[in-house]
């Protein structure tokens, strides 16, 4: 309970990014990678030690951060040896049981100290992550420990290069069990957390390092558990496989995971196990890894790998079309069909049994994405593994498979396909995929699958190129022969490339950014595939502004695609369009439109990260560009060298572009909203649109050549002398400063003289002259000051050294500014001013921002030849970093200004504290904010120079935050070293600094005494001030926040835009620079941490700041509470300095305000954690808290009754048994042998510690002891507020403590709150009575403490019964039959949760002993017995149940019984007994009488709660309970309403869940009793009460699932017999729990373990085929067949065929619904012809309906490999061909026939689709137009899809069918013999015709003109139907070609061209 929070002031945040697998580890973005090769990651034989020892490392290669800067860092012993002292800490906290506090201090220390980012040695990292490990598992530790520990081994564990099973084996045992016991514990444990979520993150990370041996013992444990009938229980089974299961060697399990994922259907199945195959599929691409000690297991050149990738060619067929299914298409011809396509979507709602899976379920669920996990499959599956064909070289290659021909060509014997694009089988298939949805990439055709697919592209693109550049590092493991080759990566880029093209200017901007980013690394891969294309489109959209969209979707896409473009080495020929787009880009930057100027400047600024911008054709730079060394004159050489020169002369416009950029940046900048309050422009959009425009002035400063800057810098000198914007003279600052840290003599030069005569001049014209104090909006007579101090603040801001130049005039011009300027935003930024100039000073920054290392920049040769530089990324050990490092000069400099300027002021500030109160007005209020904000500033400026004297400066008060602990033993290691520029502590300037900062301190704290005492406070921008002054002086130290801020968002930003692929090394200079500043700051930030408080800041904390946060101002106030906020961040014991102060302003008599600010400060996160954690002022606290209540005013009682509430809640049970367990063995072991070089720390101190420990553990006794009372005096107390005697009950609550008896007031003044008429009080009392009772029973049962901490019992009765393996027929059939057997009797074993062998028998499951038959089991504990007894006085009383009930029947926001009230009921139950029957009977018989649903639902919840806390009552008493309940179930059955059958159905189903049959025998002979009564027809009443029989039933089906094996044939044989019934309300559930029972066969039942490994590679499929289905289908075929004959219309009546169908097609789709997979889809297929049947019946819309939803279901259902699918055709086939009386059945079995081409393309072999083709092919000459059109759509969609090689022959085929129609119905007359037949010919071959073009609605084939204007155009004036589809053609043909119109144009000469758009929309100019 007590200890401090993770969170607590003394543990800031440790943000710096772990980078290194992002950065440190990689190949070359552009080639192979030159790196060392690492060591073989090959995995070894565990050892019996877990810390392997490995040799040697060189480390030395891995300093690249503390390299970067310019100082001396720690070296790696130095970071060794304070390592080693930490994990010496961390042992000790071990020894001494000090977690709460000091495990916690260390462990922040540790995370210190690796961020740094040193490099750990691996045997270190090992022994620290095994000690983190084990300490997860130490018993009763605080569950925010369990979090820290875990988190921290996770932070070890997860770096995959730097450890590895090789360096560590952890057990996954206790992990296992721990995880099992937070995710399900039992139903009435407190303190539930969210722990489970963290130790499943652990799972997955520690999952590498568990043994591969232990695989069995895993599968042993977890796979009995898995009950197929719950789909909670599948899930949490595979949870755990996925988690523990070892990767390194799986050919152990693998394949039974393949079996298991055949036998259930289930998204969120399919997303674990695809994760799982995922980081198979990349661990694995080392054969080594999975190769076994025995070299003869496993081939070490296959490794896993099969016939595609890692999977069977079946395998990977699954897998793709898993992915097609998820992609959610609407390809069905109906929208029911379409909704359950778009059902299937991986983005959609879960449906199905996905939607019953629990929270809890969901939690395990391994964070993954579906879609990201197939890409990863399938680029990990390519290799070649099948013969090569030849790309066609489109975008979209037609798939030259060999396969079936036409109709009339011979046919192929086989189903198989032969070759494949690239040879590679994964990559044809992807390629397909692309084929049969590249229409749905289209903007156009927009929808939610739009987010998958381009998802979907863009993980591709990423684990594509991941792939390809891992493959060329020389550390490679993958065997040559199964790596990427070049031609897979041009067919890859090939299959994507239009589809990213597509979605460019999609509506969709995730879809757009998904496709933009698979194209950038498709550049890298192959530019010249994807760069020309993106500029053929790029250019005409930037040359149609006026189309905004497609605008700003290209600059978009540029702006991607900047620095593949630009890049020589990447791409040559894309240099010469760098200025032609950068001058089309100009007019982007529009001050009417910002989104298109956000754009544009992204663009900009990522074309300028890497490339020195210059006009390179100047004659001064010469133009001799013939190199003597290029004399190899081949045209690869002369193309380039043609590239060169054309870059070259491109870069003439650059002059031109600079200057224009420039004004149209200004002409931006003037047109923003004048400044407002605070210096802000305009809202979020302008401060956003701001930042673009400065990041590109930034980049493009960096990048422009001095004849460039020069030019420019002319633009913007003009500009700021000649222009003043009061909008812009912040960002004219920050442009001037772009240049000024560039070219900073250029800037200076000229700036300084201008602001000095331009500041003079504005000064001695009465600029600033008026004396404000506060912010507020500036007077426009100061723009023109506001606007020189602003340029000049930007001009000295980064120039370091070039100030030294212009010394003198800027102790002028500040002698001038300081004295004479007034007003609050002219001081202001004369402070600002000062700080500046003292930081570039003494300030350590980088100071080279170019794109390149300055002694490349400065070559001359790279000036002449810039742009053969252009696109030059770096490594970071490559970057040659300079930095400003202050001189001697500088230093003095600065002295000077503070001597001069500053000191004076200080002094002046202490002088105006000896001004009396009565004349201290508004000059006296100027002249403080003045002084004080120039010391301000300037205290900021000099933060980094000096290190504070934390040895021997005076110490506070010793108070801490962290507990009462010894100082000693967590007293924090020594400072980082971060780069103070004065170190010589004897030099005069040391002293000065150090001097200045002292008097600081003493002047802040003189001017807030003298404040105080003169009453001072109405002057608020004074005290503002002040505070702010000292939060600065107090928390302004080794660091700059804001630097350190603004440098990790840029650097977060680059890491986002410069990224291509995870283990980059190259990156644009400018990222190297901008980490080397951040880890800067990183290291002086560590050093802010833990300062230390001396006598002045205590007095400035607790005297100042702390008083303020109580003033009667709210400025004042939140100010003052800002301040102490940070402040206490910072310092250690802050908050305890304060808590008790402020404690006392909650008192009576206390002024409002003050006790309002002390709240505000109370209930922020450190203090009100502090009080929770923190057993030394919890009583104060929550005491002052409590009394509170006197306060009249409604704000404070919010506030007060926040903070109660709050705490309330974060409270946690005071129990310290906890405390006193044993450490684990393990942890032991880890103590005992931890050896280490440094000396052991004092045993006084350690002895100190425990003492201390102690200490705190009686604290939190005598808190809860004290508080125990006074509270219960408030809460009974009559003059308490209603309100806050409800905080007083849930306080109550939540100190109730196992390991303590409870009160017996407590317990009874809680049994009297469940009469409270207060709804939230009857809450509470409830879940007290309930926590009381259950800890009763935890007591009473308990074996040990540690069991009592961990809430374990020990049940007399209950017992570990091992199941019998191998499991024989007799045994199984012994232990299901025992369920229905008998009655419960004394010798009764009993079996309540088991999954009873649903798919193996064997380990352990939990019987229990039936209770005796009339003594009780045991005696519940006699010191809690009081409790019990004033719990009983109150439940004794028929009067206390009345109201009780009656109240409950009063909530009537309530339908379903409440799992709080049920688990009372239960725990009252289980404690008393019977004697609540007496008590409870007539009451509940009442209720259920009174036809009422609340009452209905309140009596239920008694029944639940009472049936199942009479668990263990004796037999006697437990027959008492029947002989009551038994006749009360007729009246449930019969008084049940509508509305309250639910509520007695969840009686039935709670009361039995869980429970071995014979426990709730009479219940359960009722539910069945009543259902066959249903069946045989003895029930009297209406359909509803009959179906109410099945319903009862049903609900014991779902419960008791196999256990009603002995009966279940029985069940079977009498639902079959009820397919005829004539109600629909008892179809419906007669055809659900026919499914259900049915599907209890679904079930494999291996014998053993051993059986199941070796039986599944024996089988393809654990399904069961259920010999039910055979004989019922053929009965239902006979009986359908004589009931059709039968039938009569629907309005005649009902008929016995009408209802059965409708049975029968509920009973079906039931069965295929569910997510276990059974045989039903075969003969659901065989039946097709007869659903086809039913549909045609128009008379019965409900038969129709059902006929038409099986359909979908069963055209969409998932059949898996095998033969099903080319059944499912075949079957379709046979329905469409002998459909000979009925059209509208061919054009319904094509509907569906589409479906099912599209859900199983790729279960479809070649055989299968050429009986489709030839289908489609005669059916396009029906006699029926409709089924002609259908038949015509579907052709273009399989074409689509897979069939292009047919393209040829079939366009042949279509262009003779209507040359020789058209021939032959020239000469007849519509009713002439033959002419009907020759107008379904022509227009066979027409629909034909358009079925190809439509195929490719967004493409121009080579062969579509041809086709288009010879074949179809030709027909528009042609006979009806003809000339209607033409002209329908033509309008679909606009719709789809008018965005690529160009391409057209393209394909046509001019004459074809004019025909076209004439055939359009009838006249030639449409497009013109």
């Amino acid at each position: 309970m007590w200890s401090p929070c993770l969170d607590s002031p003394i543990e800031p945040k440790v943000d710096m990014p772990d980078d290194d697998e992002e950065f440190q580890e990689g190949g070359n973005m552009l080639g192979p990678s030159t790196a060392p090769a690492a060591a073989a990651a090959q995995l070894s034989a565990p050892t019996p030690s877990k810390v392997k020892v490995r040799k040697l490392e060189d480390r030395t290669k891995m300093m690249e951060y503390p390299n970067s800067l310019p100082y001396e860092c720690e070296s790696i012993e130095e970071f060794d040896e304070r390592l080693a002292y930490i994990h010496q800490r961390l042992i000790e906290c071990i020894k001494t049981k000090d977690y709460d506090i000091g495990l916690v201090q260390w462990n922040h220390k540790l995370q210190c100290l690796i961020s740094l980012k040193y490099p750990i040695l691996r045997a270190t990292r090992a022994t620290l992550a095994s000690l983190y490990y084990e300490m997860v598992f130490i018993p009763g530790l605080d569950v925010r420990l369990i979090e820290l520990c875990a988190n921290m081994a996770i932070t070890l564990l997860e770096p995959r290069r730097k450890i590895s099973i090789k360096d560590l084996t952890l057990p996954w045992r206790p992990l296992y069990d721990l995880l099992s016991h937070h995710l399900f514990p039992k139903a009435r444990a407190t303190g539930l957390t969210g722990l489970s979520n963290t130790l499943m993150d652990l799972a997955g990370i520690a999952q590498r390092f568990f043994p591969p041996s232990d695989a069995d013992d895993m599968l042993e444990e977890m796979l009995p558990q898995l009950d197929g009938y719950a789909i909670n229980s599948i899930l949490a089974t595979q949870a755990y496989l996925v988690h523990f299961l070892p990767l390194s060697k799986p050919q152990r399990w693998l394949p039974a995971m393949f079996k298991l994922w055949d036998c259930f259907e289930s998204g969120l199945f399919d997303d674990q196990m695809l994760d799982l195959l995922a980081r198979l599929a990349i661990l694995h691409a080392n054969p080594e890894i999975s190769q076994s000690e025995d070299s003869g297991t496993v081939s070490p050149q296959r490794g896993l790998w099969k016939e595609v990738g890692l999977l069977t060619k079946e395998q990977f067929a699954m897998i793709m079309t898993k992915a097609l299914r998820s992609a959610g298409l609407p390809v069905g011809a109906t929208k029911d069909a379409n909704s359950a396509l778009m059902a299937q979507s991986a983005i959609m709602m879960k449906t199905g049994s996905d939607a019953e899976v629990s929270q809890t379920i969901l939690s395990m669920k391994k964070p993954s994405s579906r879609i990201q996990s197939f890409a990863t499959i399938i680029v990990y599956s390519m290799m070649l593994d099948g013969p090569e064909i030849p790309s066609s070289g489109e975008a979209t290659p037609v798939n030259a498979a060999a396969g079936p021909g036409l109709a009339g060509t011979p046919a192929t014997t086989t189903n198989e396909q032969m070759n494949f694009l690239a040879g590679s089988r994964a990559l044809d298939a992807l390629h397909r995929f692309i084929q049969a949805t590249e229409t749905y990439f289209h903007p156009s055709n927009w929808g939610p699958w739009q987010y998958v697919l381009s998802g979907f592209v863009a993980e591709l693109s990423s684990f594509f190129v991941n792939r390809w550049l891992d493959e060329h590092r020389n550390d490679c493991k993958t065997p040559k022969e199964r790596r990427l080759t070049p031609t897979m990566k041009r067919e890859f880029v090939q299959s994507l490339r239009n589809v990213c093209l597509l979605t460019m200017f999609s509506k969709d901007m995730f879809a757009v950014v998904s496709c933009q980013k698979a194209l950038k690394r498709m550049a890298y891969l192959e530019p010249d595939l994807i760069l020309p294309a993106v500029l053929e489109r790029a250019y005409p959209g930037l040359q149609e502004l006026e189309m905004t969209h497609r605008t700003t979707a290209i600059i978009a896409s540029l702006s991607t695609l900047a620095i593949p473009l630009v890049s020589r080495q990447n791409f040559a020929a894309g240099g010469k369009h760098l200025v032609p787009l950068l001058q089309l880009c100009l007019p982007a930057i529009d001050p009417t439109d910002f989104a298109k100027t956000m754009g544009g400047c992204a663009f900009i600024f990522n074309a300028m990260m890497t490339v020195r911008i210059d006009d390179l054709t100047r004659p001064e730079l010469g133009n001799d560009d013939g190199d003597a060394e290029m004399a190899v004159d081949d045209d690869a050489a002369a193309a380039r060298r043609e590239e060169d020169e054309a870059l070259r002369l491109s870069t003439a416009g650059a002059e031109e572009w600079v200057i224009e950029f420039f004004r149209r940046i200004f002409a931006v900048f003037d047109s923003l909203p004048e400044e407002g309050v605070k210096g802000k422009v305009g809202g979020k959009q302008e401060e956003h649109v701001s930042g673009s425009l400065l990041s590109s002035v930034d980049a493009v400063t960096a990048s422009m050549s001095p004849h460039l800057a020069r030019l420019a810098w002319d633009v913007v000198y003009r500009h700021c002398s000649e222009t003043v914007s009061a909008s812009s003279s912040r960002l004219v600052g920050s442009v001037i400063l772009s240049f000024a840290r560039i070219h900073p003599e250029m800037v200076l030069g000229k700036m300084i003289p201008l602001a000095t005569q331009r500041l003079r001049s504005e000064i001695m014209h009465g600029a600033s002259s008026t004396r404000t104090t506060s912010t507020h909006t500036p007077a426009p007579g100061d723009a023109t000051f506001h606007w020189h101090l602003s340029c000049l603040l930007g001009a000295v801001s980064g120039v370091g050294p070039a100030l030294l130049k212009h010394r003198i005039e800027l102790l002028e011009l500040l002698s001038l500014l300081v004295d004479r300027t007034r007003s609050e935003r002219g001081y202001s930024l004369v402070a600002r001013l000062v700080q500046r100039v003292i930081a570039t000073l003494v300030g350590l920054y980088p100071i080279e921002w170019r794109p390149y290392n300055a002694e490349e920049w400065d070559d001359p040769e790279v000036q002449k030849k810039a742009h053969m530089h252009w696109g030059k990324l770096y490594e970071a050990k490559d970057v040659s970093l300079k930095w400003h490092q202050p001189s001697q000069e500088e230093i003095a400099f600065a002295l000077e200004i503070v001597s001069t300027f500053v000191q004076p002021s200080l002094e002046e500030l202490n002088s105006l504290q000896d001004v009396p109160q009565e004349r201290r007005d508004k000059v006296w209020s100027n002249d403080f904010c003045r002084k004080m904000m120039l010391v301000k500033q300037t205290f900021s400026a000099l933060n980094a120079v000096v290190q504070d004297d934390e040895v021997n400066a005076p110490s506070g008060e010793v108070v801490s935050d962290a507990g009462d602990e010894c100082m000693a033993f967590i007293q924090p290691p020594p400072r980082f070293k971060s780069g103070f520029i004065l170190t010589d502590e004897t030099s005069p300037d040391f002293v000065a600094v150090r001097s200045f900062r002292a008097r600081v301190g003493e002047v802040l704290h003189r001017c807030a005494t003298s404040s105080k005492a003169s009453e001072a406070e109405d002057k608020q921008d004074c005290i503002k001030l002040l505070l702010r002054s000292i939060r600065t002086y107090l928390t302004e130290y080794a660091y700059n926040y804001e630097e350190y801020m603004a440098h990790s968002r840029s650097l977060n930003y680059y890491r986002t835009v410069f990224r291509i692929y995870a283990r980059q090394k190259q990156q644009p200079r400018v990222l190297w620079v901008r980490r080397a500043a951040f880890y800067h700051g990183c290291r002086g930030r560590m050093n802010s941490f833990h300062r230390k408080r001396t006598p002045l800041v205590d007095s400035l904390i607790k005297d100042v700041v702390l008083a303020y946060c109580m003033s009667t101002y709210v400025g004042i106030r939140k100010t003052a509470q800002n301040s102490l906020d940070s402040i206490a961040s910072l310092y250690d014991g802050a908050r305890q300095l304060c808590v008790h102060t402020l404690i006392s302003k909650v008192q009576p008599g206390v002024d409002d305000d003050q006790m309002k600010g002390a709240l505000y400060v109370l209930g922020s996160k450190g203090f009100s954690s502090a009080a929770i954690t923190d057993a030394r002022i919890t009583a104060e606290y929550l005491l002052c808290l409590l009394n509170a209540q006197h306060h009249p005013k409604p704000s404070l009682q919010k506030l007060v009754r926040g903070l109660l509430s709050d705490f309330a809640s974060r409270f946690v049970e005071p129990s310290t048994l906890k405390f006193h367990l044993d450490t684990p063995a393990p942890l032991i072991k880890a103590v005992d042998e931890f050896t280490t070089s440094l000396p052991p720390i004092d045993a006084s101190i350690l002895q100190e510690v425990r003492d201390r420990r102690q200490a705190r553990i009686a604290r939190i006794d005598s808190t809860v002891a004290r508080l125990g009372p006074e509270i219960m005096s408030i809460a009974t107390n009559h003059a308490t507020h209603w309100s806050f005697t409800l905080y007083s009950a849930r306080l109550l609550r939540a100190m109730i403590r196992r390991d303590q008896p409870l009160a017996p007031d407590v317990a009874g003044y809680f049994a009297g709150q469940l009469l409270s008429e207060n709804p939230n009080m009857r809450k509470y009392a409830t879940g007290a009575i309930t926590k009381i009772l259950y800890f009763v029973k935890l007591r009473t049962l308990k074996a040990s403490d540690e069991d009592l901490v961990n809430g374990k019992t020990t049940n007399p009765l209950k017992r570990k019964e091992v199941v019998q393996t191998p499991a024989s027929a007799e045994y199984q059939k012994e232990a299901l039959g025992a369920f229905l057997g008998s009655n419960m009797g004394p010798d009764s074993v009993l079996v309540d949760k088991t999954s009873l062998g649903w798919l193996v028998w064997g380990g352990k499951q939990t019987v229990y002993d039936a209770p005796p038959v009339d003594t009780e089991p045991w005696q519940w504990e006699a010191a809690s017995q009081p409790a019990l007894d004033a719990i009983w006085s109150h439940m004794q009383k028929a009067e206390f149940w009345e109201k009780h009930l009656g109240l409950w029947s009063q909530e009537k926001q309530r339908e379903i019984t409440a799992t709080e009230n049920v688990l009372l009921m239960k725990s009252i139950a289980q404690v008393f007994g019977a004697r609540l029957i007496p008590v409870l009977g007539p009451i509940i018989e009442k209720l259920i009488g009174e036809r009422d649903r609340h009452k209905h639902r309140a009596a239920a919840e008694v029944m639940v709660g009472v049936g199942r806390g009479s668990k263990h009552w004796p037999l006697n008493d437990q027959a008492k309970l029947w002989e009551w309940l038994t006749p009360l179930m007729p009246n449930i059955f019969t008084q049940a309403t509508q509305d309250s059958q639910l509520v007695f159905e969840d009686w039935i189903v709670s009361t039995i869940d869980g429970r071995d049959p014979r426990r709730h025998k009479p219940l359960i002979d009722f539910a069945i009793d009543r259902a066959k009564r249903s069946i045989n027809g003895e029930e009297d009443g209406s359909p509803q009460l009959q179906a109410r029989g099945h319903a009862f039933f049903r609900c014991v089906l779902s419960t008791h699932d196999r256990k009603m094996t002995p009966r279940m044939q029985e069940f079977i044989d009498d639902y079959a017999g009820a397919f005829d019934t004539a109600y629909s309300e008892i179809r419906a559930v007669v055809s659900e729990n026919l499914a259900q029972l049915e599907l209890f066969e679904v079930a494999p039942s291996y014998a053993s373990m051993s059986h199941f490994l070796a039986g599944e590679a024996s089988s393809s499929t654990l399904r069961i085929s259920s010999p039910q289905y055979e004989r019922r289908f053929a009965k239902l075929r006979t009986d359908l067949a004589q009931w059709r004959t039968e039938r009569i219309p629907t309005s005649q009546g009902s008929s016995r065929y009408d209802c059965a169908a409708m049975t029968t097609l509920f009973w079906m789709s039931m069965a295929l619904a569910d997510h276990r997979r059974s045989s039903m889809g075969s003969y659901a297929i065989d039946f097709l012809p007869m659903i086809f049947e039913m549909l045609e019946l128009k008379d019965n819309t409900d038969l129709s309906r059902l006929a038409r939803a099986a359909l979908t279901k069963i055209s969409t259902h998932h059949y898996g490999p095998g033969p099903l699918s080319g059944k499912l055709v075949r079957t379709l086939l046979n329905v469409i061909t002998q459909s000979r009386d009925s059209w509208k059945v061919r054009l319904d079995g094509l509907t569906v026939l589409q479906v099912a081409f599209f859900q199983n393309l790729y279960y479809l072999g070649p055989a299968d689709v050429r009986s489709i083709v030839d289908v489609l092919l005669a059916l396009l000459r029906d006699v029926h137009p409709e089924v002609r059109e259908m038949a015509s759509t579907t052709l273009s969609g399989i074409v689509r899809c897979s069939e292009r090689k047919l393209i040829s022959d079939l366009k042949k085929r279509f262009t003779a069918t209507v040359l020789e129609a058209s021939a032959a119905l020239m000469p007849l007359s519509r009713g002439d013999p033959g002419f009907h037949e020759h107008l379904t010919a022509l227009h066979s071959g027409i629909l034909g015709a358009v079925a190809l073009l439509s195929a490719f609605p967004y493409e121009v084939p080579p062969w579509m003109p041809s086709l288009l204007i010879e074949t179809v155009t030709q027909h528009g004036e042609s006979p009806q139907p003809v000339s209607n589809t033409v002209k329908k053609y033509a309008k679909e043909f606009k719709r789809t070609h008018q965005d690529n119109w160009g391409e057209v144009e393209a394909a046509l000469n001019s004459d074809e061209l004019n025909e076209v758009n004439q055939w359009v929309l009838g006249r030639s100019d449409y497009y013109a």
